[in-house]
């Protein structure tokens, strides 16, 4: 039993075929945007949170700001 690769080796195939570009071009034209929306997502998301958690640190009493010397 033959895998693909030795078969096209053995066909004496070109290495390179428009149709793996093709679907390469595809893959990415649907990925990529599909990648940026997540990231964007997530980052809005962690800006938001990170503010409502400095707003809870100011607003705690006694509270010094983030970098104070006592936090670590």
């Amino acid at each position: 039993m033959r895998t693909s690769l030795s078969v096209d080796a053995a066909t004496g195939a070109p290495g390179f075929q428009w149709g793996h570009l093709v679907i390469l071009l595809v893959v990415a034209v649907v990925a990529v945007p599909l990648y940026q929306r997540l990231r964007r997502s997530l980052s809005r998301s962690r800006r938001e949170r990170w503010a409502r958690e400095d707003a809870e640190d100011a607003a705690r009493p006694g509270a010094a700001g983030p970098d104070a010397p006592g936090d670590r």
